[in-house]
């Protein structure tokens, strides 16, 4: 569960429970604010968008260390020309 700021929440489903909570961050320590929209992915990660940009994360899901980050804003921008026709 997300809050919108740089923490995530394991909660029990049935009575919502907070089991733990992970805070994102990058490997220089930085926290990853706007944490929106996850997706659990293998077991393993957590996939998740940073609101209000068009940057997906990659976050590991015992630490919370951000894998990987992808900026998508090039698909917005192909969406616009092919539009545009």
């Amino acid at each position: 569960m997300s809050d919108g700021s740089s923490s995530i929440y394991v909660v029990n489903p049935l009575d919502w429970e907070m089991k733990r909570q992970l805070k994102v961050h990058r490997a220089s320590g930085e926290q990853v604010d706007k944490i929106n929209e996850l997706e659990i992915v293998a077991d393993k990660w957590i996939f998740a968008n940073v609101f209000t940009t068009d940057t997906i994360l990659q976050i590991d899901i015992e630490s919370g260390l951000v894998l990987a980050e992808w900026d998508l804003s090039v698909l917005l921008a192909r969406q616009n020309a092919l539009l545009k026709y």
